[in-house]
């Protein structure tokens, strides 16, 4: 049975065009809100739409040319003079939205420098991952308030936790009602843009049967795990998880030969170098490439090939041989599990906000020894071995 606040919530935004399948309810289960079938939905029904038509359109008002994050700071200003006004017609949008009471004991936005050393315990890298998402927010923040003093700071704060959990990239936005749906990495469904009847709209369509009392779950895309815990304040110990080689390292440029590395990868991926206290580094951008829970994907395999580069020869070829990748990936997932530190620090130990970060690295633990196992044969080459011997 609907409870009476999905209910209304349904009633205004059907007054929008929003529009969700009769077989589909909200339960809670475990504490967590999610969507769940009541009945069969047979494979390819469109069960979610929402008209583009009736998005909250970017702000035009300011100008916020000028910088990458335009359409970012564009979309947060919009969602924030909606909140703010007590008789904005997106009222009902922001039904599920919450507060920033509500993010106060969680989100790492409102994390002290004491609760960043906890997380640096646990795992530097993941604490570092949790205070650029910080930096992130408060950017965000600082960038709308200075542009636009006349709002109140608190529902910019707002509108940007908004942005950063519940909208899509690019041209999709803000899609209440399409945002009740919670993520799972296996799930392929995601936002796809259609006509309807003659309207443009966004729907999620069923990619295989969804049958009675299953929860249905979208992808959010396929990112780091650090990355959930840190910005969508969560972790599922039930989703299939990834580790991102380019979301976490950055590497220094030492000398001329790691140079003309970073030369052969640019031919490849968009590599950012830039320089922090004078020291020259690169970061890749290739967000395909992953550490799965059972071996590294074929992406990943690409990229170290390329990275792995230590000698002219292989420059020549744009790539390192077998042997030497392997090493180099096995070199990765040892420095990865080096800096996690969970197991000397006991979940009891700490806060309930920590709970989902050590439930995470205590995952990311297997997942890193799992990856070690499959790398760890292709280290050797039995008959190079042979003839030294």
């Amino acid at each position: 049975m609907l409870n009476s606040k999905f209910e209304d919530f349904l009633a205004n935004m059907g007054e929008f065009g929003f529009e969700l399948d009769p077989r589909i309810t909200q339960k809670n289960v475990d504490g967590l809100l999610g969507m769940y079938a009541t009945e069969l939905i047979p494979k390819g029904t469109t069960f979610s739409k929402f008209p583009v038509s009736m998005k909250i359109p970017r702000s035009s008002s300011i100008d916020f040319s000028g910088g990458t994050n335009e359409e970012v700071f564009s979309l947060v200003h919009a969602l924030a003079k909606e909140l703010a006004d007590p008789n904005s017609r997106y009222k009902c949008y922001f039904d599920y939205c919450g507060t920033l009471e509500d993010r106060k004991g969680r989100s790492v936005c409102y994390f002290t420098p004491e609760e960043f050393s906890i997380l640096a315990q646990m795992n530097p890298l993941l604490a570092q991952n949790a205070m650029l998402s910080k930096h992130y927010w408060e950017q965000t923040v600082q960038a709308v308030c200075e542009k636009d003093s006349t709002l109140d700071k608190e529902h910019i704060m707002l509108a940007s936790f908004i942005y950063r959990e519940r909208c899509w990239s690019g041209d999709l936005g803000f899609l209440p009602g399409m945002d009740l749906f919670n993520h799972n990495t296996k799930s392929s469904i995601s936002p796809q843009r259609t006509q309807l009847d003659g309207e443009d709209c966004i729907t999620f369509v069923a990619n295989e049967d969804i049958n009675p009392g299953d929860e249905i779950k979208i992808t959010y895309g396929k990112t780091d795990m650090f990355h959930f815990a840190s910005y969508y304040d969560f972790f599922d110990p039930n989703d299939f998880h990834i580790i991102s080689y380019s979301s976490r390292i950055t590497q220094a440029i030492r000398d001329n030969f790691i140079l003309k590395v970073v030369e052969n990868l640019s031919k490849y991926y968009e590599v950012n170098v830039f320089k922090i206290k004078g020291i020259t580094k690169f970061k890749i951008e290739e967000s395909r490439a992953f550490f799965l829970e059972q071996g590294p994907n074929t992406k990943m395999v690409e990229l170290v090939s390329r990275l792995a580069i230590n000698n002219d020869a292989e420059l020549k070829r744009g790539k390192a041989d077998d042997i030497t990748a392997a090493r180099y990936m096995l070199y990765i997932l040892e420095s990865y599990k080096k800096a996690n530190k969970v197991k000397s620090i006991s979940k009891e130990s700490l806060p309930p906000k920590f709970h989902r970060f050590h439930d995470m690295l205590t995952r990311e633990l297997k997942i890193l020894d799992a990856n070690i196992r499959y790398i760890k044969p292709k280290c050797t080459d039995r008959k190079r071995d042979l003839e030294v011997a």
